[in-house]
């Protein structure tokens, strides 16, 4: 993939260009992990994390991500 240049709009928004989009299936309302490595701005599709144990969240409690065994340890009370 080639580089492209993009500038900052006036709030800080950045636009990723429709055919990398498409290439990648990003669709609205995606959302993405930003981090910093070796000086590069990295993004990467968001995967929801269970914010009790780390592994993949399905679910949703009280607008956190959560996996289903810790969804179903809260139901029981533990």
């Amino acid at each position: 993939m080639s580089k492209r240049f993009k500038t900052l709009n006036r709030v800080g928004g950045l636009t990723i260009p429709a055919d990398i989009r498409r290439d990648l299936g990003i669709t609205q309302g995606a959302g993405f992990d930003i981090s910093v490595e070796a000086g590069r701005i990295v993004l990467e599709k968001h995967t929801p994390t269970c914010i009790f144990c780390g592994e993949y969240a399905t679910k949703k409690h009280a607008d956190r991500d959560i996996c289903t065994a810790c969804a179903e340890q809260i139901a029981k009370g533990v």
